[in-house]
């Protein structure tokens, strides 16, 4: 049956005799893959009669192919159970799921960022048959399918939960907590909660919050708590909620001036500058924002050595050396200004000694005497005020 393409007939009989279905993929790869591309794909470079198993088993409604997905293991039955079954014509065992995609034409651009396993290692069945059957399922766009979709989607690994809610949202209730009940079946109920809460999507949050069991007391207030504040505040709130601090960060920032306190809190906690300063750039009237972040960061960079990058910072936040004067006291950002220093083209070498002279004087005041010896040394060339220093510093 599986030679003449008669996929509903072998899976009628797989069922009655307790085979298992992953036969249906391995008793020929090839043929498998080529019997399963998108309809709507078709072209010259595919054969005639695509799609040939999701429209013999949608004659049985989804029921069928839901059992065969969620059968898949990577390992081949044939090998393991079904050694003695007879070789299709022409066919040869193949593991390199990959190449076998790409030889039938299957494309894997929608997987995007998403497609960590042919990142990072070698597709596996599962993956490449799952990656086969979401398109075939999405060309078909048969609603009835939905539930057949999101278990394309969690029987990866790993599971790629939030694609499997991003194709629950915006659809009818009734089919929504189906394709929830299927994503919970495999998924931790609160790994899907989270993720969820994460596409700041309310309304699909509380209904996994429902069908999860829940308790309301637990999820309505925050809930309504969250649907009351303005979009981007809702999104920091749960961005903060789950941990995502580049994210809160963003949001914050593109929230406008009223959030840029929180922006800053988070940013200096976490370290997170760089992406505090790229969002503030897409906003020409956050210029004064974007220099405080400028700055922030600068010091940052100072106190952890990185003392040429902090002086370019200060250079970018438009810093020139009459603004300077905390970095002639702060121990941690006086090479910076330095380097400040250096770049000004105005600047003669008695001016830049006298500078020099006047930063080592505040150092020394400020009880760094291993920074004020480095001034007097490298900078004004006095041995004795060098020593001296060293020796107040003893």
């Amino acid at each position: 049956l599986l030679a003449a393409q008669d996929y509903l007939g072998a899976v009628s009989l797989m069922r009655k005799h307790k085979v298992d279905m992953n036969l249906l993929v391995d008793f020929d790869p090839a043929a498998f893959f080529r019997d399963t591309i998108p309809a709507a794909a078709d072209s010259e470079n595919r054969p005639a009669g695509s799609n040939l198993l999701l429209t013999q088993l949608d004659k049985h409604g989804p029921h069928l192919l839901s059992l065969f997905i969620a059968s898949l293991r990577n390992d081949s039955v044939r090998d393991c159970l079904y050694h003695f079954a007879p070789s299709p014509p022409h066919s040869s065992p193949t593991t390199d799921w990959a190449a076998l995609a790409a030889s039938t034409g299957k494309a894997v651009e929608g997987k995007g960022a998403r497609g960590v396993e042919e990142e990072v290692g070698k597709t596996t069945k599962v993956n490449a048959v799952c990656d086969l059957l979401t398109e075939a399922i999405r060309a078909r766009a048969d609603p009835k399918l939905r539930a057949c979709m999101v278990l394309t989607f969690v029987r990866r690994h790993p599971p790629r939960v939030e694609e499997a809610l991003m194709h629950l949202q915006g659809t009818e209730e009734d089919e929504a907590s189906h394709g929830l009940e299927v994503l919970m079946g495999l998924v931790e109920p609160s790994n899907v909660w989270d993720t969820a809460l994460g596409l700041y999507d309310l309304g699909l949050t509380a209904l996994v919050a429902r069908i999860s069991g829940r308790d309301p007391r637990e999820y309505v207030p925050l809930l309504e708590k969250l649907s009351q504040m303005p979009d981007r505040e809702c999104c920091f709130e749960i961005d903060m909620m789950l941990k995502r601090y580049g994210k809160a960060v963003m949001h914050a920032v593109k929230g406008g001036d009223n959030m840029w306190g929180k922006a800053r809190e988070v940013m200096e906690q976490n370290g997170l500058y760089t992406v505090a300063i790229q969002n503030l750039r897409r906003f020409p009237e956050r210029r004064a924002h974007l220099e405080e972040a400028l700055r922030l960061y600068a010091a940052y960079l100072g106190e952890r050595g990185e003392h040429k990058l902090a002086g370019l910072v200060y250079k970018t936040a438009g810093l020139n050396f009459e603004a300077t004067g905390e970095l002639q006291q702060d121990a941690g950002s006086w090479e910076a200004a330095m380097l400040l220093l250096h770049e000004q083209a105005n600047l003669t070498e008695p001016q830049l000694q006298r500078r020099s002279y006047d930063m080592a004087e505040a150092l020394r005041l400020a009880g760094d005497s291993r920074g004020a010896a480095r001034l007097y040394l490298d900078y004004c060339a006095d041995v004795d005020e060098g020593v001296a220093a060293l020796s107040e510093g003893r």
